[in-house]
């Protein structure tokens, strides 16, 4: 299996199963998994074109607040 060599990590979902997922690796896991509430395609796309003009963790995480799911 080929390793992710990436440290930092931007995690979507989909499913109430798939966050407990996401939160189960975060525990185990040594690399940095930022986890957002946004809908996985709007917010995967949009957090690709942030890290492209090197936004911030936190930045980007304020600009998903108007899609994020509640």
């Amino acid at each position: 299996m080929k390793k992710n060599a990436a440290e930092k990590l931007y995690a979507f979902y989909d499913l109430g199963s798939a966050k407990m997922n996401i939160e189960t690796v975060m525990e185990l896991s040594d690399k940095e998994i930022i986890l957002f509430n946004a809908p996985i395609l709007e917010g995967a796309y949009a957090t690709a074109a942030q890290v492209q003009m090197d936004e911030k963790p936190e930045v980007i995480k304020e600009n998903l607040k108007s899609i994020e799911i509640k």
